[in-house]
């Protein structure tokens, strides 16, 4: 009487269908896909009788439960079980981590965690790959790193240098790492690479006053401006100079 085909979903309908004799149903036939064969135990409802065939009555209404179910012939079928196929090895991810401590007491090691510090990771070409910052407790993470050698970048915090010979002391870097440049991490395959470290020390200042003692009791009484001091080295050597407003 007509033909139609399965939609994208696998449904299919016949619309405007005379209502039949209840002793001579309709029949509704399916023809399988190329590589497909009939599910015996599936196909049809209770009134099917024959494979890829399902009797249709629509003598009281209309008739939605008419399913076919297909498989894949045998001779399209995987045979046994199926094999896993192997990932490339460079393909699985790694991770790169370290954290920003600050050097309370000068003793260059890291004492309290720094958070908020902008830590930069780049390929082996200086291309930026991602960006973070340090976490409450110092730490920071780079996630999702394929094979390769990276470079690590902190960015000081306001008023805040590198500890140089604490900075760079990593698990893989090259022994010439310092100050805010981590060089030379090399990543292997699936591999976390932890203890990118930096320490960050906070700059300290050093402030007073020159005053005239006018009356001659031993304590300052006026301000001298444009009084000159320097600032000098435990060796000697003058590291700034100033003077009074």
């Amino acid at each position: 009487i007509a033909t139609t085909t399965t939609d994208s979903d696998g449904k299919f309908e016949f619309t405007g269908v005379v209502p039949n004799d209840p002793e001579q149903p309709y029949t509704v036939e399916q023809t399988n896909n190329d590589g497909f064969d009939d599910v015996n135990d599936s196909d049809g409802t209770e009134n099917g009788t024959t494979l890829n065939q399902i009797k249709v009555d629509v003598s009281g209404g209309d008739d939605t439960d008419s399913f076919f179910v297909d498989e894949l012939a045998s001779s399209s079928a995987p045979s046994g079980a199926p094999s896993v196929s192997s990932k490339p090895s460079s393909f699985i991810l790694g991770s790169i981590s370290g954290t920003v401590l600050e050097d309370v007491d000068n003793n260059d090691s890291g004492d309290e965690p720094l958070s908020g510090v902008t830590v930069t990771l780049l390929d082996e070409d200086g291309a930026i790959v991602s960006t973070t910052t340090t976490e409450n407790d110092g730490t920071y993470v780079f996630y999702d790193l394929p094979v390769g050698t990276y470079t690590v970048v902190e960015t000081n915090l306001p008023n805040y240098v590198d500890v140089t010979d604490a900075d760079g002391q990593i698990l893989g870097g090259s022994n010439d790492d310092l100050d805010s440049t981590i060089e030379d991490v090399t990543l292997d395959a699936g591999e976390n690479k932890t203890a990118q470290d930096f320490v960050d020390e906070e700059l300290r200042t050093i402030s007073g006053e020159v005053l005239e003692d006018t009356n001659d009791d031993g304590e300052g009484d006026s301000p001298i401006p444009g009084a000159t001091l320097a600032l000098v080295a435990p060796n000697g050597t003058v590291i700034a100079t100033t003077t009074t407003d």
